[in-house]
């Protein structure tokens, strides 16, 4: 399927996507187990300050609260079920 119209639509899809995925990851080999020793990026997103949950105002029922949302199907999706559409 390489010259279908599917993989030229998927190629634009990941040209967008993957637009701002670009840096550099260092690596550490020891005895058979891989540990991750730097990530560096112009567009990250990751912060010290709010990924540690000794920072203070961390609530684990945060975390809960969020897990709920993720995981319910939204109420158009269920909605469109119910009319038998996909």
């Amino acid at each position: 399927m390489w010259f279908s119209t599917l993989r030229e639509s998927l190629d634009g899809f990941f040209k967008v996507a993957q637009q701002f995925v670009t840096g550099a990851v260092g690596l550490k080999l020891w005895k058979g187990t891989l540990n991750v020793t730097k990530r560096v990026s112009p567009f990250s997103l990751y912060r010290a300050d709010l990924a540690s949950f000794t920072m203070g105002r961390y609530n684990p029922k945060d975390a809960e609260a969020l897990s709920i949302c993720l995981h319910c199907p939204s109420p158009c999706g269920r909605k469109q079920k119910a009319e038998g559409n996909k």
